[in-house]
């Protein structure tokens, strides 16, 4: 089939044709074949390579997508709860604790282990009127008597509850430790919002003291005042922004074992840290009254401490007991005499004498410690019920404190600045008293977030509660 050809163009677009002046007439070119051949290999290599590149697409984005959740794990915000594990993962004198306990376990186990046998050649006889004597072996071995090794094992058993126990009380500490730190950076955040708005009041009542500065109703000296204000709060802002930075920068050493190890601890990376809003804010602003558990006092770590202490002076005392009763030897040998090819068996069984009291004062001192500990008991939930009573009251004190703030003192400095502007725009008050109430509002807005975060820390506290804090 031919195929009519219009202009030099379409000769070339085909490209098995050579070009060839058209002077308007149907002509049919010939195919160059060597032409033909060279674009048919090029066509072959262009499709290899773009089968090569988009395996390696395929390839990439298979290690992309395997890598990537690492990636984003490696990133993820850090909340308050897994802020206060990591403390405790990293934390040295928890894993220091940890070690206690294992050594301890070992304790226990060899405290539970029965002394090893003797096993010897025994001779007699040897050379006596000429003989070959007796020859044999014999064995021997300490008996344990009243279950001694057990009540021993007990010992490091309730040796073990008390490290677990403190164990407990140092996550308390470690768990207040970070969340201490948290609100503290939440109170930073409420005030640099506090200060913020309080920078766009001041900044509108700029604009109409340079509007009455223009009409002439006051003098430059206002402007430079509100200027030098602005200014100070400004920097008041940058402040609690490097605040803010050295807290976090403080939370990164504590919860990156690696942040201890860096030479130049300041420029050190951020920990990305997000701060779980709707627990913090809600600590910040919680003022309902706290209800502990009736029970709180009996589990408390260091209450169950004390009375780990006292289980293991009662083990003391019956370990101290067991030594009164003394240990026997026994011991088996066999002979063989050489003169008269008999075979000898003899059996001893041997038991100290107690012809010394060495054993009463043991037991003595092990009950005083003991009846030393129970009181030690009483003694540690008296403390632990009047720190309570009075973090609870001192928590009470600050809701009321707060709550004042908040809901009468603050309404009035709000309604005393609203008619102190509109008296110095109309020209019925100096600027001095516009500033103090500016000054005025923004303090009480600082004191309230302050009150806020002084009840959330009193909360962490009780929650949190140690004898000795």
């Amino acid at each position: 089939m031919m195929r009519q050809i219009t202009n030099r163009k379409e000769i070339g677009s085909l490209g098995l044709f050579r070009n060839t002046e058209i002077s308007g007439k149907i002509v049919r070119i010939p195919p160059n074949r060597e032409f033909a051949k060279s674009i048919f290999r090029t066509g072959i290599v262009a499709v290899i390579v773009i089968t090569m590149m988009m395996l390696v697409a395929e390839m990439a984005s298979a290690i992309q997508l395997e890598i990537a959740p690492e990636t984003e794990h490696a990133e993820a915000p850090i909340d308050l709860d897994q802020a206060i594990q990591l403390a405790i993962q990293n934390d040295p004198v928890h894993e220091q604790i940890l070690w206690d306990i294992e050594k301890t376990k070992g304790l226990r186990f060899q405290a539970g282990r029965l002394p090893n046998p003797t096993v010897g050649i025994d001779s007699d006889e040897i050379g006596n009127a000429g003989s070959g004597g007796q020859y044999g072996i014999f064995w021997s071995r300490d008996m344990i008597r009243s279950n001694r090794l057990a009540v021993a094992q007990q010992v490091h058993s309730f040796e073990i509850q008390k490290l677990e126990q403190s164990l407990d009380v140092r996550r308390l500490e470690l768990a207040r430790m970070i969340t201490n730190r948290f609100l503290e950076v939440g109170r930073l955040n409420q005030e640099f919002q506090v200060i913020t708005a309080h920078i766009d009041a001041v900044e509108e009542v700029q604009t109409v003291i340079k509007n009455l500065l223009q009409i002439g109703e006051v003098s430059q000296i206002d402007t430079t005042s509100i200027d030098i204000d602005i200014s100070r709060l400004k920097q008041g802002v940058i402040e609690k922004q490097i605040e803010i930075k050295a807290h976090l920068a403080s939370l990164r050493v504590r919860l990156d074992p690696k942040a201890r190890q860096l030479v130049d601890p300041v420029n050190q990376p951020e920990l990305p840290i997000e701060f779980d809003w709707t627990t913090v804010s809600d600590q910040l602003i919680n003022l309902t009254e706290y209800q502990p558990d009736p029970g709180w006092i009996a589990s408390h770590p260091q209450i169950r401490f004390a009375m780990d202490l006292a289980e293991k002076r009662r083990c003391e005392i019956g370990l101290a007991q067991t030594q009164t009763r003394p240990d026997y030897q026994v011991q088996a040998s066999v002979n063989y005499g050489t003169g008269t090819e008999d075979v000898f068996a003899a059996f001893q069984v041997g038991v100290p004498l107690l012809t010394r009291d060495r054993k009463s004062g043991a037991i003595s001192a092990a009950q005083a410690e003991y009846h030393r500990a129970v009181e030690f008991i009483s003694e540690q939930k008296l403390r632990l019920q009047k720190k309570l009573v009075w973090q609870a009251g001192e928590r009470q004190r600050l809701i009321s404190r707060a709550q004042n703030i908040r809901d009468e003192i603050l309404p009035i400095v709000d309604r005393n600045l609203e008619q102190i502007k509109t008296a110095y725009r109309a020209g019925e008050t100096q600027f001095l008293q516009l500033k103090a109430g500016l000054d005025q509002a923004l303090a009480t807005r600082l004191s309230l977030v302050d009150a806020q975060y002084q009840v959330a820390i009193a909360q962490v506290q009780l929650e949190t509660l140690l004898i000795d804090d």
